[in-house]
């Protein structure tokens, strides 16, 4: 109705006599177009043949009823697949124009796996060409399960003659108990061969779809007809690339990328030539290996291999790729150095080559995670600023904070140096902490590493999820000699990680200086006045009297030194009381250090004592420590002219014996004795 339509629209358009005429006569050519036949394709008539085999595991091949040739053994596909042979001149005479029919018996020799494939390419005399393959219609089998033996082939007992024919003769007629075979989907270790109409990988044809046995044989019988086929349409081939990730890689641990190669085929088959894609990524700096899937068997597309030495790869379909199909080869990559490299990009590429020549390419960019930079600061900070005298114990406090983007991976150097001490390396030990494991989230551990014992460096490991907030790193040193020198010094932290500034802390140090005395002379002016009168008496013959007073003034100055004491920072006096002088066994006696700052400014020292032989300790007041038979508390910040003291208790837990017993009742009660002997500094009252 509608070519009516549109040829009645047509005639209306044309309106000149001629023009008229000659639209009708293509109307008619028209019209006898759709009421043609279709071309009936040509009959071929055979010129050569060749006849293509994979199977598993041994078989005989029959053309119309005539033995064509056996196909032996064959463990892999990269070793013997596809076997083919060029029919004889007398077997190309047994393929007629019209009825033919090939027949495959085959047998499982070697363990596990029954099946075959097969194609039969002939040239016709016209030069075209006339295809069939086991992929065609219809196929019959029929299974046998007897177990004829392994090794050589040992022949199963044929299925039963239909009218004197035997099975594989053309005038055989399948009974019941042939069946459609059904695609072998089991090992079939790549034994791969390629339809030569669509260049597809032909199918496995079986009794079942998986076979894992020793036993059996298969009969295969097909009809065909030598139809002319057109040239088989060439390949068009592409690829794409994908990866995933392809951004922030290495946020998430493991550090692993899957690509996906997605190649398709639009036009034919390959014929069985292999597609090679060549795959390079492009990663610098980090340690990249290719992880998986390695070489495998497809179910469709047969042997697909892997090999290459990173970063370069080369992925081969070795059986060819199918016509009108796409697929996906998903492999992995996972780097070894642990850590990627921040904010680095990347890319991978990939190049499909047909016949040695490539048709198509592909890449894909990517990037390294890169994390907000961090914001590091750094606080120095020493329990004590001033050494009062040896074995005493120094903490400084690294006090490190990140308040920018999380630190979350590599290691922050951290160098601590007190070089500037007195004394140098042989003054100072360091005591710790050499390692520290979890620290804080965010910080893997940090370890010290180092020779000096005034130069120390810390290497702080970061992980997920990464470091932010405050930690207190310690760093504790022990003074070791008399060696201090006399004046301040000083300790200091350097800190960097990656391309972040460098920070620096200080602590101002000083070192304690014995008390001096400076005597100054100081002069006091004295004058003194001294009045003398002198009277003189003067005789003259005239009656004349003179009175001559002479006063005389005398100055004496006297000079009076005074010594003045300048009082050094620190001046201790200490004394020390015991609150008995007569003792029994099991007795509690008390004994008190009383102190004063005698200095002009505060002051922070050390007072130890030990508990006499014969006693032991029980308690003591002002926080003290015990280290065996010594004590020692610590004096923060006395400030000048104030005094306190400190006390412990210890019990009698013995006697001495009567011949030491004088000598012990007066070290236990001449108190300054005492004292002198545990080392402390009296004052004399």
């Amino acid at each position: 109705m509608n070519l009516l339509l549109g040829c009645r629209e047509f005639s209306k358009r044309v309106s000149s006599a001629g023009q008229f005429k000659t639209a009708g006569l293509i109307l008619i050519a028209i019209i006898l177009l759709l009421n043609a036949s279709p071309v009936k394709a040509a009959t071929c008539v055979p010129q050569s043949a060749v006849l293509c085999a994979a199977i598993d595991d041994w078989a005989n091949i029959y053309i119309n009823g005539q033995y064509i040739n056996s196909y032996t053994y064959c463990d892999v596909s990269w070793a013997c697949d596809p076997q083919c042979y060029s029919l004889t001149p007398a077997q190309v005479a047994l393929l007629t124009p019209g009825s033919n029919d090939i027949a495959v018996y085959t047998q499982n020799t070697n363990c596990c796996e029954l099946w075959a494939s097969w194609s039969l390419s002939i040239t016709c005399a016209d030069g075209n060409q006339a295809l069939i393959s086991s992929n065609s219609q219809p196929v019959s089998m029929y299974y046998d399960s007897t177990c004829a033996g392994t090794g050589p082939p040992t022949p199963n007992p044929s299925p039963t003659p239909v009218g004197g024919h035997n099975w594989y003769e053309l005038s055989y007629t399948p009974v019941p108990t042939w069946s459609v075979p059904v695609v072998m989907s089991g090992k079939k270790y790549g034994k791969r061969l390629d339809d030569p109409v669509t260049g597809n990988v032909l199918p496995a044809l079986s009794y079942q779809s998986t076979m894992d046995t020793a036993c059996g044989a298969l009969w295969f019988r097909q009809p065909f007809t030598l139809t002319e086929v057109p040239t088989p349409m060439p390949p068009n081939l592409t690829i794409t690339k994908s990866a995933n990730p392809s951004a922030n890689i290495g946020q998430t641990p493991p550090t692993t990328v899957t690509f996906t190669l997605h190649i398709c085929n639009t036009g034919g088959g390959t014929q069985g030539n292999p597609v090679v894609i060549n795959d390079t990524w492009t990663n610098p700096s980090d340690s990249w290996s290719y992880y998986s899937p390695g070489s495998y068997t497809d179910p469709l597309f047969g042997e697909i291999d892997y090999s290459g030495t990173n970063p370069n790869a080369t992925i081969t379909f070795a059986n060819g790729f199918n016509a009108n199909t796409c697929y996906d080869y998903v492999y992995t990559l996972i780097m070894y150095s642990g850590v990627p490299t921040f904010c680095i990009n990347w890319s991978n590429a990939a190049t499909l080559n047909y016949l040695s020549v490539p048709v198509a390419t592909a890449s894909v960019g990517l990037t390294d995670y890169c994390p907000p930079p961090p914001s590091f600061t750094l606080t120095k900070s020493a329990s004590t600023t001033t050494v009062n005298g040896p074995n005493q114990n120094i903490t400084f406090t690294m006090h490190l904070c990140n308040t920018g983007g999380v630190a979350w991976a590599g290691t922050m150097t951290l160098f601590d140096d007190m070089s500037s001490a007195p004394g140098g390396n042989g003054a100072w030990q360091y005591t710790g902490p050499y390692y520290v494991g979890a620290p804080a989230t965010g910080i893997n551990n940090y370890s010290t590493s180092g020779s000096s014992n005034v130069q120390r460096t810390y290497a702080i490991t970061f992980q997920q999820p990464g470091f932010t907030g405050c930690i207190d790193i310690p760093y504790y040193v022990n003074s070791t000699n008399n060696n201090y020198g006399c004046g301040p010094w000083y300790n200091a932290a350097y800190a960097s990680y990656y391309t972040s500034p460098t920070i620096v802390s200080t602590v101002n140090m000083n070192n304690y200086c014995s008390p001096t005395f400076t005597p100054t002379m100081t002069y006091t002016y004295s004058p003194t006045k001294t009045f003398t009168s002198t009277r003189t008496v003067t005789n003259t013959l005239s009656p004349t009297f003179t009175n001559t007073n002479t006063v005389t003034l005398t100055q004496t100055v006297t000079f009076t030194p005074t010594v003045t004491q300048t009082l050094p920072p620190m001046i201790i006096g200490l004394t020390k009381t015991e609150d008995k002088t007569v003792v029994m066994l099991g007795d509690n006696v008390q004994y008190c250090l009383n102190y004063q700052n005698n200095g002009s400014s505060s002051s922070t020292f050390n007072l130890w004592d030990t508990i006499p032989y014969p006693m032991s300790f029980v308690s003591c007041t002002g926080g003290c420590t015990q280290s065996g038979s010594l004590l020692i508390w610590t004096v923060n910040n006395l400030a000048a002219g104030n005094s306190g003291s400190v006390c412990f208790t210890a019990k009698v837990i013995s006697l001495p014996f009567l011949m030491e017993f004088r000598d012990y009742m007066a070290w236990i009660f001449d108190r300054k004795k005492y004292m002198s002997y545990c080392g402390a500094i009296p004052q004399r009252e």
